[in-house]
């Protein structure tokens, strides 16, 4: 649905929304802070409060946080 939305241009800001609101329901398994970083900063970037660069960095580290835990396992 996701995909869906982004083929049929929905605002950047109302996807990453949907995104975190599924994200959330797993937030409990989440180990690594720069994941937990990442969601906050995703659910700012849907209202307004942060920007691109903020979120493209905060994904930038969770995404490096997900690399470290599959390296470990």
């Amino acid at each position: 649905m996701l995909w869906i939305a982004k083929e049929m241009n929905v605002d950047l800001r109302k996807i990453t929304g949907a995104k975190v609101a599924c994200a959330k329901l797993v937030v409990h398994l989440m180990k690594d802070d720069r994941s937990i970083k990442a969601l906050e900063v995703a659910e700012k970037f849907s209202k307004g409060e942060a920007t691109r660069e903020e979120l493209d960095a905060a994904y930038s580290a969770a995404d490096a946080a997900a690399y470290s835990a599959a390296a470990a396992a």
